[in-house]
Protein backbone atom coordinates (compact mmCIF):
# COMPACT_ATOMS: atom_id res chain seq x y z
CA UNK A 1 0.00 0.00 0.00
CA UNK A 2 3.03 2.31 1.01
CA UNK A 3 4.18 1.46 -2.26
CA UNK A 4 1.21 2.36 -4.29
CA UNK A 5 0.72 5.28 -2.39
CA UNK A 6 4.31 6.69 -3.40
CA UNK A 7 3.96 5.63 -7.52
CA UNK A 8 0.61 7.95 -7.04
CA UNK A 9 2.63 10.39 -5.67
CA UNK A 10 4.80 10.25 -8.31
CA UNK A 11 2.83 10.21 -10.69
CA UNK A 12 1.16 13.46 -9.99
CA UNK A 13 4.27 15.62 -10.32
CA UNK A 14 5.72 13.74 -13.26
CA UNK A 15 3.67 15.69 -15.71
CA UNK A 16 5.12 18.85 -14.67
CA UNK A 17 8.30 18.23 -14.26
CA UNK A 18 8.35 16.39 -17.49
CA UNK A 19 7.64 19.82 -18.48
CA UNK A 20 10.09 21.63 -16.97
CA UNK A 21 12.36 19.33 -18.47
CA UNK A 22 11.71 19.99 -21.95
CA UNK A 23 12.21 23.41 -21.41
CA UNK A 24 15.05 23.25 -20.38
CA UNK A 25 16.71 21.00 -22.77
CA UNK A 26 15.06 23.59 -25.43
CA UNK A 27 17.06 26.36 -23.60
CA UNK A 28 20.21 24.22 -24.00
CA UNK A 29 19.81 23.66 -27.55
CA UNK A 30 19.11 27.47 -28.36
CA UNK A 31 22.35 27.85 -26.13
CA UNK A 32 24.78 25.15 -27.59
CA UNK A 33 23.80 26.28 -31.39
CA UNK A 34 23.56 30.45 -30.66
CA UNK A 35 27.22 31.53 -31.18
CA UNK A 36 28.26 33.95 -28.93
CA UNK A 37 31.26 35.88 -28.78
CA UNK A 38 33.30 36.78 -25.27
CA UNK A 39 35.80 39.24 -25.10
CA UNK A 40 39.41 38.82 -24.73
CA UNK A 41 40.78 38.42 -21.07
CA UNK A 42 44.27 39.16 -19.74
CA UNK A 43 46.01 35.78 -19.80
CA UNK A 44 46.65 35.19 -15.96
CA UNK A 45 48.22 32.17 -14.15
CA UNK A 46 45.41 29.85 -13.09
CA UNK A 47 46.61 29.24 -9.50
CA UNK A 48 47.18 32.77 -9.33
CA UNK A 49 44.16 33.81 -10.23
CA UNK A 50 42.07 31.71 -8.56
CA UNK A 51 44.05 31.86 -5.18
CA UNK A 52 43.38 35.70 -5.31
CA UNK A 53 40.06 35.84 -6.24
CA UNK A 54 38.72 33.60 -3.66
CA UNK A 55 40.48 36.01 -1.30
CA UNK A 56 38.79 38.71 -2.39
CA UNK A 57 35.54 37.35 -2.51
CA UNK A 58 35.83 35.99 0.88
CA UNK A 59 36.74 39.44 2.57
CA UNK A 60 34.12 40.89 0.90
CA UNK A 61 30.89 40.52 3.24
CA UNK A 62 28.57 41.84 0.61
CA UNK A 63 29.14 39.07 -1.82
CA UNK A 64 29.61 36.57 1.09
CA UNK A 65 26.21 37.37 2.51
CA UNK A 66 24.86 37.02 -1.26
CA UNK A 67 26.38 33.35 -1.66
CA UNK A 68 24.39 32.88 1.99
CA UNK A 69 20.92 34.06 0.63
CA UNK A 70 21.46 32.33 -2.43
CA UNK A 71 21.74 29.08 -0.07
CA UNK A 72 18.83 29.82 1.31
CA UNK A 73 16.89 30.93 -1.42
CA UNK A 74 17.17 27.41 -3.28
CA UNK A 75 16.69 25.67 0.31
CA UNK A 76 13.58 27.42 0.48
CA UNK A 77 12.34 26.96 -3.03
CA UNK A 78 12.84 23.14 -2.50
CA UNK A 79 11.08 22.89 0.68
CA UNK A 80 8.09 24.55 -0.91
CA UNK A 81 7.82 22.88 -3.48
CA UNK A 82 8.76 19.03 -2.07
CA UNK A 83 6.11 18.75 0.39
CA UNK A 84 3.04 20.69 -1.62
CA UNK A 85 1.20 17.56 -2.01
CA UNK A 86 2.47 16.36 1.40
CA UNK A 87 1.05 19.08 3.21
CA UNK A 88 -2.24 19.39 1.16
CA UNK A 89 -2.85 15.58 2.10
CA UNK A 90 -1.53 15.47 5.49
CA UNK A 91 -3.18 18.49 6.75
CA UNK A 92 -5.91 19.81 4.84
CA UNK A 93 -6.85 16.44 3.33
CA UNK A 94 -6.49 16.56 -0.25
CA UNK A 95 -6.88 13.88 -2.16
CA UNK A 96 -4.30 12.30 -3.97
CA UNK A 97 -5.44 13.23 -7.37
CA UNK A 98 -6.47 16.92 -6.35
CA UNK A 99 -3.34 17.12 -4.29
CA UNK A 100 -0.97 17.73 -7.43
CA UNK A 101 -3.21 20.16 -8.95
CA UNK A 102 -2.15 22.59 -5.85
CA UNK A 103 1.50 22.07 -7.03
CA UNK A 104 0.99 23.19 -10.35
CA UNK A 105 -0.29 26.10 -9.57
CA UNK A 106 2.17 27.16 -7.42
CA UNK A 107 5.11 26.25 -10.56
CA UNK A 108 2.37 28.25 -13.03
CA UNK A 109 2.22 31.20 -10.25
CA UNK A 110 5.77 30.78 -10.50
CA UNK A 111 6.17 31.47 -13.94
CA UNK A 112 3.70 34.02 -14.23
CA UNK A 113 5.05 35.83 -11.36
CA UNK A 114 8.19 35.98 -13.53
CA UNK A 115 7.56 37.65 -15.74
CA UNK A 116 5.31 40.72 -13.62
CA UNK A 117 8.89 40.48 -10.99
CA UNK A 118 10.89 41.41 -14.33
CA UNK A 119 8.39 44.21 -14.92
CA UNK A 120 8.89 45.50 -12.02
CA UNK A 121 12.29 45.57 -11.22
CA UNK A 122 12.64 47.86 -13.93
CA UNK A 123 10.71 50.38 -11.19
CA UNK A 124 11.89 49.62 -8.32
CA UNK A 125 15.57 48.59 -6.74
CA UNK A 126 15.73 45.18 -6.70
CA UNK A 127 16.52 44.84 -3.09
CA UNK A 128 13.85 46.64 -2.21
CA UNK A 129 11.37 44.28 -4.19
CA UNK A 130 13.70 41.37 -2.30
CA UNK A 131 12.83 42.52 1.36
CA UNK A 132 9.14 42.88 0.34
CA UNK A 133 8.63 39.40 -1.55
CA UNK A 134 10.96 38.04 1.43
CA UNK A 135 9.15 39.35 3.95
CA UNK A 136 6.20 38.15 2.01
CA UNK A 137 7.31 34.63 1.79
CA UNK A 138 8.03 34.36 5.72
CA UNK A 139 4.37 35.52 6.34
CA UNK A 140 3.21 32.84 3.97
CA UNK A 141 5.14 30.31 5.28
CA UNK A 142 4.14 31.04 8.92
CA UNK A 143 0.23 30.98 7.63
CA UNK A 144 0.75 27.15 6.37
CA UNK A 145 2.52 26.70 9.73
CA UNK A 146 -0.78 28.21 12.03
CA UNK A 147 -3.46 28.03 9.47
CA UNK A 148 -3.92 24.09 9.16
CA UNK A 149 -6.95 24.44 6.53
CA UNK A 150 -7.19 25.46 3.33
CA UNK A 151 -5.93 29.15 3.92
CA UNK A 152 -2.58 27.55 4.70
CA UNK A 153 -2.54 26.03 1.59
CA UNK A 154 -3.49 28.46 -0.44
CA UNK A 155 -0.33 30.31 1.61
CA UNK A 156 1.58 27.35 0.58
CA UNK A 157 1.20 27.87 -2.96
CA UNK A 158 1.56 31.38 -2.67
CA UNK A 159 4.91 31.52 -1.26
CA UNK A 160 5.85 30.48 -4.82
CA UNK A 161 5.00 34.39 -5.80
CA UNK A 162 7.73 35.71 -3.44
CA UNK A 163 10.23 33.27 -4.20
CA UNK A 164 9.62 33.99 -8.17
CA UNK A 165 12.26 37.18 -8.42
CA UNK A 166 14.67 35.83 -5.71
CA UNK A 167 17.31 33.89 -7.35
CA UNK A 168 18.45 36.11 -10.15
CA UNK A 169 17.87 39.55 -7.71
CA UNK A 170 20.20 38.17 -5.77
CA UNK A 171 22.80 36.92 -7.92
CA UNK A 172 22.74 40.27 -9.38
CA UNK A 173 23.02 42.04 -6.50
CA UNK A 174 26.10 39.93 -5.25
CA UNK A 175 28.40 40.40 -8.03
CA UNK A 176 27.88 43.85 -7.72
CA UNK A 177 31.14 45.72 -8.27
CA UNK A 178 33.20 42.22 -8.47
CA UNK A 179 35.15 43.49 -11.55
CA UNK A 180 37.72 40.34 -12.48
CA UNK A 181 36.54 38.76 -9.95
CA UNK A 182 32.96 38.12 -11.19
CA UNK A 183 33.23 34.62 -13.22
CA UNK A 184 34.75 33.28 -9.61
CA UNK A 185 31.84 35.01 -8.05
CA UNK A 186 29.19 33.43 -10.40
CA UNK A 187 30.43 29.99 -9.67
CA UNK A 188 30.13 30.56 -6.20
CA UNK A 189 26.49 31.73 -6.50
CA UNK A 190 25.88 28.82 -8.66
CA UNK A 191 27.32 25.99 -5.92
CA UNK A 192 24.81 27.72 -3.63
CA UNK A 193 22.03 26.01 -4.66
CA UNK A 194 23.35 23.12 -2.42
CA UNK A 195 20.82 24.59 -0.05
CA UNK A 196 18.02 22.73 -2.11
CA UNK A 197 19.34 19.71 -1.18
CA UNK A 198 20.47 19.33 2.69
CA UNK A 199 17.59 22.12 4.01
CA UNK A 200 14.73 19.48 2.60
CA UNK A 201 16.18 16.99 5.15
CA UNK A 202 15.71 19.44 7.93
CA UNK A 203 12.32 20.03 6.95
CA UNK A 204 11.51 16.11 6.37
CA UNK A 205 13.01 15.63 9.88
CA UNK A 206 10.74 18.60 11.43
CA UNK A 207 7.94 17.37 9.76
CA UNK A 208 8.40 13.31 10.81
CA UNK A 209 8.61 14.91 14.37
CA UNK A 210 5.89 17.74 14.37
CA UNK A 211 3.83 17.26 11.64
CA UNK A 212 3.56 18.54 8.13
CA UNK A 213 2.60 21.46 8.98
CA UNK A 214 5.18 22.27 11.35
CA UNK A 215 8.11 21.75 8.81
CA UNK A 216 6.95 24.68 7.09
CA UNK A 217 8.73 26.65 9.75
CA UNK A 218 12.09 25.78 7.72
CA UNK A 219 11.24 28.16 4.85
CA UNK A 220 10.06 31.00 7.13
CA UNK A 221 13.78 30.49 8.46
CA UNK A 222 14.99 30.42 5.02
CA UNK A 223 13.18 33.53 3.71
CA UNK A 224 13.97 35.73 6.97
CA UNK A 225 17.59 35.42 6.51
CA UNK A 226 17.03 36.43 3.08
CA UNK A 227 15.24 39.38 3.60
CA UNK A 228 17.76 40.08 6.47
CA UNK A 229 20.39 39.86 3.10
CA UNK A 230 17.62 42.53 1.39
CA UNK A 231 17.92 44.77 4.22
CA UNK A 232 21.78 44.57 4.46
CA UNK A 233 22.22 45.95 0.99
CA UNK A 234 19.76 48.94 1.74
CA UNK A 235 21.51 49.43 4.62
CA UNK A 236 24.85 49.38 2.81
CA UNK A 237 23.37 52.31 0.52
CA UNK A 238 22.71 52.69 -3.60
Amino acid sequence: ELRQSQEDDLALVLGPYLGIAAVLVLIWLLIAFQRMQTPAEPAVEEGEATSGALGRLWRNRHYRYGVAAQFFNVAAQVCAWSFTIQYARDVVGVSAEGAGWYLQASLLLFLVSRFLMTYLLGKFRPTTLLLVMGALGVGLSLTAVFSQNMVGLIAVVGISLSLSLMFPTIYGVALQGLGEDTKFGAAGLVMAILGGALLPLVQGSVMDTAGAAAGFIVPAVCLALVTCYALFDLRAGP
